[in-house]
């Protein structure tokens, strides 16, 4: 477990300030702590950034944050098909379920 340094803690209480979707996007793609990135993308609205994310970051948790922001239906139904990772493909369809007029997911 990575231990957290007091800057980082200091970047955590400063990210939860930010609205600024061009300074979010920008943490979510370039931060070296997945941490930051999972704090930043829960805020971040921008579903191309977010696809990306899913599709490219290293670690579940960023991805699974992503994915719990996506509106977009084809895309959820891509990654609850297709990703290498079974949470992620779990999470794409209780958020799809959640979409389309909160009915329960499968199970899988």
């Amino acid at each position: 477990m990575q231990k957290i340094t007091f800057t980082q803690k200091y970047a955590r209480r400063r990210l939860k300030k930010l609205t600024d979707q061009e300074v979010l996007a920008d943490i979510v793609i370039n931060d070296e702590y997945y941490f930051i990135r999972g704090d930043a993308v829960k805020k971040l609205t921008d579903q191309r950034i977010l696809a990306d994310i899913v599709k490219n970051d290293k670690h579940r948790e960023v991805r699974q944050a992503a994915v719990e922001n996506l509106i977009d239906r084809d895309l959820l139904v891509d990654i609850m098909k297709n990703d290498s990772d079974k949470d992620i493909r779990i999470t794409a369809n209780k958020r799809l379920a959640i979409i389309i007029n909160k009915i329960e997911p499968c199970q899988q």
